[in-house]
């Protein structure tokens, strides 16, 4: 079971015209049908469910819809003629979710095919790797067959939920003891006055993305880090360090080596306050606070001061 703050949310997108209030003779209540088979994850706390239905009466509609398109963390498209035929859910929300997706945002699109469909509604929405397996819509089969298919999804459903909790406990760019070097000439050089000069402030910046962790952008903010370095004033004072996929190994020869002044950690770091590197395997290898202090009180360094102004710093 999740708590609160990881339990995965789910966006159920639908057309109206499949959910019909009073069914014909043969007609079927497609969310119905859906969320018959996802509730029991509901009711085990696996994930949240969320459909335009939650709305209370007088929400601003659109408002609320975009937010939780904003928010969920599996949407869940209800494939149909009528639901690929809807200017809203094709241009407004697959539109937010693939936009998501873009920016890096770890959100899955997961479709449904209820109904048969042409094949050009699917790839104006580009909406692939339909479930059934097959791409055989659920109308096409016998009852206990869609039953069985719709089990199996709503077990791959739950089975992503469970993958993104563990996830959410790791939390990117943890607040731990280390400083953030786009300040750092702002920072550091006042630090220094009344130290013994040196050639150099060595500013290492260690960086980690484990295997099933959100994909960071980290060539990105070390080029940025290295332009605010050029912008500043005393950039020849400073000297930009970067090591990458890092294990705890590396960290203490990285330390070891470098001596540096100012460490910066770029990754993830979970809800304990750990930073996860990685292990042998580029699997997420998380190191306790307790553990990065004692190492850093083992340093011999005549900026170990330094080094603890900036932990008070960055708290």
């Amino acid at each position: 079971m999740s708590d609160a703050s990881t339990k995965p949310l789910i966006f159920i997108s639908y057309a109206h015209a499949d959910e019909p209030e009073k069914p014909a003779d043969g007609q079927v209540q497609w969310l119905s049908f859906v969320r018959t088979f996802l509730q029991p994850a509901v009711k085990n706390g696996i994930f949240a469910l969320w459909v335009d239905r939650h709305m209370t009466g007088g929400a601003k509609w659109q408002r609320e819809i975009e937010d939780k398109l904003r928010a969920c963390d599996i949407f869940i498209l209800l494939v149909s003629a009528n639901s690929m035929a809807s200017d809203y859910i094709v241009d407004k929300e697959i539109a937010i979710i693939r936009e998501r997706q873009a920016k890096g945002d770890d959100v899955h699109f997961y479709p449904l095919l209820l109904r048969p469909i042409p094949k050009v509604a699917l790839d104006k929405g580009r909406v692939m790797n339909l479930r059934p397996r097959d791409a055989k819509p659920f109308s096409a089969y016998a009852v206990n067959d869609r039953e069985q298919h719709m089990t199996e999804a709503a077990n791959e459903i739950a089975e992503i939920a469970e993958r993104i909790v563990k996830q959410k406990g790791v939390v990117s760019r943890a607040q731990l003891p280390f400083v953030h070097t786009g300040t750092v000439a702002q920072v550091v050089l006042p630090l220094l006055r009344g130290q013994q000069p040196v050639e150099k402030i060595k500013i290492l910046f260690v960086s980690a993305n484990p295997i099933g962790t959100t994909q960071l952008k980290l060539d990105e903010e070390v080029r940025e880090i290295e332009a605010k370095i050029r912008a500043a004033e005393h950039r020849d004072s400073l000297e930009l360090i970067t090591k990458w996929a890092v294990r705890p190994d590396d960290l203490l020869q990285s330390l070891n080596q470098h001596r540096p002044h100012v460490v910066h950690f770029s990754g993830h770091g979970s809800l304990t306050e750990e930073i996860v590197l990685l292990d042998k395997l580029g699997e997420p290898k998380p190191v306790s606070k307790e553990a990065l202090v004692s190492l850093f009180r083992t340093l011999k360094s005549p900026f170990q001061d330094l080094i603890r102004d900036y932990r008070a710093f960055a708290a």
